[in-house]
């Protein structure tokens, strides 16, 4: 079963692999992730992924089993990071 929530957040960083978001993800409070409402997560800088993240919303959604547990509409979370 995947649990899914609203994500929220603005593009701190781009470079020609990754874009990193900063901004809420609930969902990653099911990994031990402390403090939600200001986490950055890293994605794959592809077309796919580029729209999502220049939208600022979608739904992160967790999965248990499968290649891709976190997926943020269809972007695979390569990580999550607290900020400083």
């Amino acid at each position: 079963m995947a649990e899914s929530s609203r994500a929220e957040w603005t593009i701190v960083h781009r470079d020609p692999d990754v874009l990193l978001l900063r901004g809420r993800f609930p969902v990653a409070s099911l990994i031990g992730m402390g403090g939600t409402y200001d986490v950055v997560a890293m994605v794959p800088n592809d077309a796919a992924c580029a729209a999502v993240a220049e939208s600022g919303t979608a739904t992160l959604v967790f999965r248990t089993s499968g290649s891709k547990v976190f997926e943020l509409g269809p972007c695979e979370v390569l990580a999550f990071a607290r900020p400083l």
